[in-house]
């Protein structure tokens, strides 16, 4: 289905689904007069009982509904202990993470229904899907807008812009459990953004101004727990839970390493399981299937873009918690749905496992592990997903573990390892190895080579995190080569030093900056980069 298509019957169900709250708008004219907001307690609870009171110590008290006074008794009361010094209230809220309301907060884009993070009593809720899965109707535009100024030396081109991003979320939620989301970026198109171009390469004719608008759908999905709805239907409690999920679905797996990627496809999920025998406390299971639209770097054009109409998956995804850890394991089989001369395709299996504990109160680590294997490509071509790559990712802790957190991640990469799913502006597979692996989602900011095909490394770096309110990195990262791919190249060796801040300016404007200087072997150009970005998040 193409995004345009999707856009548009997203587009009618959401205005099918709106139906019910267009029935209850005429009630509502501002957000304190919201039928979905307790004003007063209900006359019922504040209406003189039928019945007097039954108790002979209490026959003397004046009963309303739920609501009753009771005669004082002295007998029923001690002193007051004695603490040996005056209450300080101030000191008391401290115990609590000294937590207090946040005024003046950022709100949604668009708020309609209940309104969202609301003090008081819950309101009375809808029966529309019965008694037993009460609906609250609650629709929410969010999301946040970026933009940067960057001038990037990519090493064969220097580009100094001016990008702009905008990243919008809509949510209809209708029961606690069942909602209806889609998302949106309308300045944005294959990976090139509305921007304002002051030097680099251009055209004679060209002005500096690119603009990228675009309506099509990043994501639209329903998603909710089949047991709540049947529950509904029926009119009888549920003693087991199925969270499910269909449509354009995002999947985002052991940290977008092994899944990263927005899919037509659907999954549910058998969640809170348990096990004495294996020592598992949580487990949950997840088995998804994926078609239509498919990023893979496995399977690819004759140009090495990705083709994301061209692969089916199907797997399973399990997270346990066991032996003072955590687990993660997946296996997916990717179908290459194309058909090729001489015989023989691009599809290939893919497992992965993952382990993550602190260890004796010094070291957090995670170990992972992808494998590819099973590809038979047509005669002639070089395989796009095979061999493996080993993740170690390490922190450290300190004195002041929260704020302060030294880190050293390492991998070591053979052949041509993919992640299941991979979206083309996600980055590559080592994009959580360290920020000289990341680009920035907006200018095209340079990074290291992020495959881990064919090559070894690691990332040595330190994060401050001040008050919790800012942040700095210091990173030192290196690529280094061994032995030769498929087609007779061989990667080089390479290395960068990188720095980011970034602070809240208010509760709605986040500021970031970054710099990263990279060196190259074998005579390719070396790379550097410097970006202001400035987040409105809404």
């Amino acid at each position: 289905m193409k995004l345009r298509q999707l856009g548009a019957a997203g587009m009618l169900a959401g205005c099918w689904l709106l139906a019910p709250l267009a029935a209850v708008a005429d009630e509502v004219d501002d957000v304190s007069a919201s039928p979905f907001r307790l004003s007063e307690a209900p006359p019922e609870l504040l209406a003189p009982a039928d019945t007097a009171p039954t108790s002979t110590d209490d026959a003397d008290t004046e009963s309303y509904g739920a609501l009753r006074t009771v005669p004082y008794d002295p007998s029923r009361f001690s002193a007051d202990p004695h603490y040996g010094e005056d209450y300080d209230a101030e000191a008391q809220r401290v115990i609590y993470g000294g937590k207090s309301k946040i005024e003046n907060s950022p709100r949604p884009l668009f708020e309609f229904g209940y309104p969202q993070y609301e003090a008081g009593p819950l309101p009375p809720a809808r029966d529309w899907f019965g008694a037993k899965n009460l609906a609250r109707p609650q629709f929410l535009v969010f999301g946040d807008w970026r933009s940067a100024i960057a001038a990037n030396d990519a090493g064969d081109n220097r580009i100094s812009q001016l990008a702009t991003r905008l990243n919008l979320d809509f949510d209809l939620a209708v029961t606690s459990t069942e909602r209806f989301h889609w998302s949106m970026r309308p300045l944005d198109r294959g990976g090139r953004f509305t921007r304002y171009q002051f030097s680099g390469q251009k055209k004679p004719d060209d002005d500096g101004f690119h603009s990228q608008l675009n309506g099509n759908l990043k994501t639209a999905f329903f998603e909710g727990d089949l047991a709540a709805m049947m529950a509904g239907f029926t009119g009888r409690d549920q003693h087991w839970d199925l969270p499910v999920t269909a449509g354009f679905v995002p999947f985002f797996v052991q940290n977008g390493i092994w899944m990263n990627d927005a899919m037509t496809g659907a999954a549910f999920t058998i969640p809170a399981r348990n096990s004495a025998a294996l020592n598992i406390s949580n487990m949950d299971i997840t088995v998804f299937g994926a078609g239509g639209i498919v990023a893979s770097g496995a399977l690819r054009n004759a140009d090495g873009t990705l083709d994301d109409s061209a692969g089916q998956i199907v797997g399973t995804a399990i997270f346990a918690e066991l032996l003072r850890g955590y687990l993660e394991a997946g296996y997916g089989y990717t179908r290459d749905t194309r058909h090729f001369a001489g015989g023989g395709d691009f599809g290939y299996h893919n497992l992965t496992l993952a382990f993550t504990r602190r260890y004796a109160g010094v070291l957090s680590n995670s170990v992972r592990a992808i494998v590819n294997f099973g590809q038979k490509p047509p005669p002639g071509a070089a395989h796009t997903a095979d061999g493996y790559v080993l993740l170690v990712e390490n922190s450290f802790v300190t004195a002041h573990e929260l704020t302060l957190v030294p880190y050293l991640n390492l991998w070591f990469g053979e052949h041509h390892p993919q992640s299941l799913a991979r979206a083309a502006d996600a980055g590559g597979l080592l994009a959580n190895t360290g920020i000289n692996f990341q680009t920035d989602g907006l200018t095209g900011f340079p990074n290291l080579d992020a495959s881990a095909q064919d090559t070894l490394g690691g990332a040595l770096g330190i994060e401050y995190l001040f008050s919790l309110d800012r942040q700095v990195v210091a990173e030192f990262a290196s690529v280094i080569p061994h032995g030769n791919d498929d087609g007779g190249k061989r990667p080089i060796r390479q290395s960068a030093f990188g720095l980011r801040y970034q602070q809240n300016l208010t509760k709605a404007w986040i500021m970031r900056t970054d710099f990263n200087y990279g060196l190259r072997s074998e005579g390719q150009p070396d790379f550097s980069g410097i970006r202001l970005e400035f987040r409105r998040k809404f």
